[in-house]
């Protein structure tokens, strides 16, 4: 899992969705992106789906988290966990900075 989050990390940059819309994009394109251009750029979904299908990929069970840090609750980011020895593994490249900060809200969906 940990080479998954550090081939998003090398390769992914944060771009927010344009205001108003929700875009994403499918982990093909993402892929086709970084091998074209040696990089690809979304949002905290687009990461998600990228990571959940490349732990997909490599026969690992995925889960997808959607959570707020907000005070005021509404969710607003989500990441995909891979599950490896036993142990889920946040799979979340723009979430540095809030590593040690905890959900405000938090749920997770199914594996």
């Amino acid at each position: 899992m940990l080479r998954i989050l550090d081939y998003l990390k090398r390769n992914l940059r944060f771009v927010p969705d344009p205001v108003g819309v929700e875009a994403i994009a499918t982990p093909s394109f993402h892929l086709l992106a970084i091998q074209r251009d040696g990089f690809s750029a979304g949002d905290c979904d687009d990461a998600a789906t990228l990571a959940g299908a490349l732990a997909r990929a490599v026969g690992a069970p995925v889960r997808l988290a959607l959570a707020s840090f907000r005070p005021d609750r509404k969710f607003h980011h989500t990441w995909a966990e891979g599950l490896a020895s036993g142990v889920w593994v946040q799979l979340d490249p723009f979430r540095a900075e809030r590593t040690a900060a905890r959900p405000t809200r938090l749920v997770y969906q199914g594996v």
